[in-house]
């Protein structure tokens, strides 16, 4: 699967929270979760841009889904949870406040973003995954080519 589902429907979603919020990671994407220890900074990386850690003898970029989403929030740092996501041969982690439980989603759980998302984080969000059966949201699904495109400006 790729990291970018341009068309999601089921499948399996990794939940992590953010900003106080939910979000829906893709599990194909998904590798492992760590506890981010031993943070070297980047010098002049983006302000998402926590650093580098050693995972498994491979330098691994994380990024702070809080700073990704809005530039002004309190960083993550050494300490917090982090889902390691391979984006073909790229290996980049995703700090974030914490992690959920995986859900199995079929295609109409999913509300896609010309239906649903009139919030940010538009610019990253596919749409959003709701609980089966209801209405009642589990978090937005997130493009995670997108999140990594330091190029692209996110507001949430």
């Amino acid at each position: 699967m790729s990291g970018s589902m341009l068309a999601p429907g089921a499948g399996a979603f990794l939940i992590v929270r953010a900003l106080g919020r939910n979000f829906a990671l893709p599990v194909g994407c998904t590798r492992s979760v760590f506890r981010v220890e031993g943070l070297t900074r980047a010098p002049l990386a983006p302000p998402c841009l926590l650093g580098v850690v050693s995972l498994r003898g491979r330098l691994v970029a994380v990024a702070c889904l809080n700073r990704r989403l809005r530039p002004d929030a309190e960083p993550l740092g050494v300490g917090s949870l982090a889902v390691l996501i391979e984006l073909g041969p790229d290996a980049l982690a995703l700090a974030v406040e914490d992690v959920g439980v995986v859900v199995e989603a079929r295609r109409e759980d999913f509300l896609d973003a010309k239906r649903r998302l009139n919030a940010p984080p538009r610019a990253v969000g596919l749409g959003v995954l709701r609980q089966a059966g209801t209405m009642q949201g589990l978090g937005t699904v997130l493009d995670v080519r997108a999140l990594f495109d330091f190029r692209r400006t996110i507001a949430a």
